[in-house]
């Protein structure tokens, strides 16, 4: 589930282009919990017949743990997937992972300028 998260959480901030910024970040983590634990506590608990009580007292303590760990490490991996670059209030991370479409269709437009000056 970690090396999952850190790959899914690498690849969306590069394909959506978020920035760099902490809050931005842990504001993407916290939206991939949220999508993880709507069915988690609907589906699940619904298809196991048990209330949400009953799933957190028949939690085993140590697999609990790990998977309550897990569920932080899945909200917290974007930030770490910024490389350290919370600390620069102006970073232009944004402009380096632009996805390889995008500058494509910065050049051809600059191409069709030229030729129509």
């Amino acid at each position: 589930m970690l090396v999952i998260s850190f790959c899914s959480a690498r690849w969306s901030a590069r394909r959506f282009v978020v920035p760099a910024e902490c809050f931005s970040r842990i504001g993407m983590g916290c939206l991939a919990l949220t999508l993880l634990l709507i069915p988690e506590f609907t589906l699940v608990l619904w298809l196991r017949g048990i209330s949400i009580s009953e799933y957190f007292a028949t939690r085993d303590s140590i697999s609990g743990t790990v998977y309550y760990v897990m569920l932080a490490a899945l909200a917290l991996m974007p930030l770490f997937v910024a490389r350290n670059v919370c600390n620069e209030p102006h970073s232009n991370s944004v402009f380096k992972t632009r996805p390889a479409a995008w500058a494509r269709a910065d050049r051809s437009g600059a191409n069709k300028q030229r030729s129509q000056a």
